[in-house]
């Protein structure tokens, strides 16, 4: 036995089977939506918790309002307290934003 020489070799991407216009080793992968406008939307400078089209506990409305709290407070704890204050799915928004925000000293 040689260890992880006797290991079957993945493909270089991991997958195998049909061919997919977007895998240039072939191999064929889960279609992926592409979410570039949603980001765009949610991490644009000027946007604002208010103008989500959906309520905070879904996932852009989250990362957009855990975005700009810290990127409109002085500090961290401003940042939570902004991110709180916003109400709606406060403990997974301010959870968010406390993985984003800034930590000083």
């Amino acid at each position: 036995m040689g260890g992880n020489r006797d290991l079957p070799r993945p493909a270089a991407c991991g997958a195998g089977g049909r061919r997919s216009p977007r895998c240039s080793s072939g191999h064929s992968h889960p279609r992926r939506p592409n979410h570039r406008e949603r980001y765009a939307t949610v991490l644009a400078p000027r946007q604002h918790p208010d103008h989500a089209t959906q309520f905070n506990s879904a996932v852009w409305p989250c990362l957009g309002s855990a975005v700009w709290a810290p990127c409109t407070t002085s500090g961290y704890e401003d940042a939570i307290r902004a991110a709180i204050d916003l109400g709606g799915d406060t403990d997974t928004v301010a959870a968010v934003t406390g993985g984003l925000a800034p930590s000083t000293p």
